[in-house]
């Protein structure tokens, strides 16, 4: 996954040397360490309209972000009964992993048929994620679609943090909040469980919802475990998965990333302590999964 992010930033910015791709990387070292810090303090921020940051996200958190949602999905294939959505309905997703997770988990699914998958993208700076979106669909799902397609998918601006309305599905979506709601000021929780609420209730049957976060932020759980409770007595509901259950501590398929990254980005060397730029060897996450049948 490390070349495909390469491959969209070299043909963003034409580096077409080796001398100005290392470059290119060692220039980024400094917004990695600044992610490095944010995501220290909650809730986070960072300046998204950066398109450095935004490059320093793909190498450094990227990849091990799109393992989450295949983990939580794997761990309750039992319980899908091989019913998965093809409409995608992320909240907050910025470059979207999600989907890459969806696509690596569909193909380990040997018994489904080829899907045709749509995607609907909120998030609140949907247009300046644009430039990682493009790299996202046109330099890596083209890697992980196998026998699926993305045929359609859009994108807008929406804050997580007002209430939501309008809410009209119909059919059965994969609702993902990833890693989003660690950013939300604790003023805001009330509106953030009443818009589950609606949410829930406007949802076919055979849905999905996903709400993914880091385990660091003991209010994130605490808001979740709301969530699950404000919802649980509504018709439908089936907790696959309780964020009360602990913490996941995973192991990372990208733990080691190419030469070129690791001796131009990530060149922090393991224990080496306020260095900012080790490689991920571990994703710590929790995560709630429901189901609405």
């Amino acid at each position: 996954m490390y070349n495909e992010i390469l491959q969209g930033v070299k043909s963003k910015h034409s580096l077409t040397s080796e001398n100005a791709i290392n470059n290119h990387l060692q220039n980024l070292q400094n917004q990695v360490k600044s992610l490095r810090q944010a995501f220290k303090v909650f809730p986070v921020r960072f300046d998204y309209t950066d398109v450095k940051i935004q490059q320093a996200y793909l190498f450094a958190y990227y990849p091990h972000y799109t393992e989450l949602l295949e983990y939580a999905l794997n761990s309750a294939n039992s319980s899908l009964n091989n019913s998965f959505p093809s409409k995608l309905l992320l909240f907050g997703s910025g470059p979207c992993p999600e989907i890459i997770g969806y696509l690596k988990f569909l193909n380990g699914q040997n018994q489904i048929s080829r899907m045709n998958l749509k995607v609907s993208i909120f998030d609140i700076a949907s247009t300046h994620w644009e430039y990682s979106r493009d790299i996202t669909f046109n330099y890596i799902v083209p890697s992980y679609t196998n026998v699926h397609t993305i045929s359609k998918w859009r994108s807008k601006n929406f804050r997580i943090n007002v209430p939501l309305d309008n809410v009209n599905l119909s059919e059965p979506q994969l609702v993902v909040y990833q890693n989003c709601l660690n950013e939300i000021d604790l003023s805001d929780y009330d509106i953030i469980k009443s818009n589950f609420e609606k949410l829930f209730d406007n949802l076919p049957s055979k849905s999905i919802i996903a709400i993914i976060d880091f385990h660091e932020y003991p209010d994130v759980v605490t808001l979740i475990s709301a969530i699950q409770a404000n919802i649980s007595s509504k018709s439908g509901f089936v907790l696959l998965r309780d964020i009360n259950s602990g913490v996941i501590n995973k192991r990372s398929n990208y733990r080691n990333p190419p030469p070129i990254i690791r001796e131009n980005l990530m060149t922090g060397i393991p224990f080496e302590i306020q260095n900012g730029l080790i490689p991920r060897s571990k994703v710590k996450f929790t995560y709630s999964l429901i189901r609405k049948e």
